[in-house]
């Protein structure tokens, strides 16, 4: 196995741990996990962290997808699952109505990328170009309502949170941005760094902390868990890993 696939290999399985955990935790408990997934996208893709687990151990909570076809194939591909909400929104740190750039379903023909890409930043998009050199002839730009996440969590009657899972192409850190810490702290919040400005990252990281959350690098994304919260000893051992391999928090 070449380094990069053996990178990936063991990113996912840390993740797999850690949500594993989470699961078996609630389940102890006699609870479901909630979550909120923000960028959710068509719930079916084999890289997606949540749908397994929504069909294996029952988390209940609020999926979040913008682009108007993708939201209407990711509640078919729900509708045999109960205690899920759906939301066709943007999340960020504030309310409103946002510029939003997406990539057109006839883009499926030219790219298998293309579906998975909408971001607020035109540029991150087109930084996929060289998997597609036809993709900015696919991107499209429209308006979208944007709210907190303490809005999509009070919608949703979400107030016992335990997950909140962030892929939002470079937008992650104003997302984490509309969340009230002080209200609502969740067990685990995973976010894709890939995009983000180095601020960004740097701010969002330092918030987390203060709240007492430890932080799990990998590939493109982090996992953020609250110790306190999660206190075994294989969560641990993965923070620890993890920091061994990045020199990081």
């Amino acid at each position: 196995m070449d380094p990069y696939a053996f990178h990936q290999h063991l990113c996912n399985h840390w993740r797999i741990e850690v949500f594993d955990t989470l699961s078996h935790h609630a389940a102890a408990k006699g609870k479901k996990v909630k979550f909120v997934q923000v960028g959710a996208n068509v719930g079916a893709s084999d890289g997606d962290p949540v749908v397994g687990y929504v069909a294996n151990h029952g988390w209940q909570g609020a999926l979040v997808e913008p682009v108007p076809y993708l939201f209407d194939k990711l509640k078919a591909n729900y509708q045999a699952y109960s205690g899920l909400s759906f939301f066709q929104v943007c999340c960020s740190n504030r309310e409103g109505t946002l510029p939003f750039y997406m990539v057109e379903e006839a883009s499926a023909h030219e790219s298998v990328l293309g579906p998975f890409l909408s971001s607020f930043e035109k540029e991150v998009i087109l930084k996929h170009t060289v998997y597609s050199p036809n993709l900015s002839s696919f991107i499209r730009e429209i308006q979208v309502e944007t709210v907190r996440i303490d809005t999509i969590i009070q919608r949703a009657d979400l107030r016992d949170l335990n997950a909140l899972v962030v892929d939002a192409e470079g937008h992650d850190d104003k997302v984490i941005g509309g969340l009230n810490l002080d209200l609502y702290c969740p067990e685990i919040i995973m976010l894709e760094h890939f995009h983000l400005s180095f601020d960004g990252l740097r701010n969002t990281h330092e918030r987390l902390l203060d709240y007492g959350y430890k932080a799990i690098w990998m590939y493109s994304e982090i996992i953020y868990v609250r110790v306190s919260d999660l206190n075994y000893s294989l969560v641990k051992k993965i923070i620890s890993n993890s920091e061994d391999m990045y020199r990081l928090s």
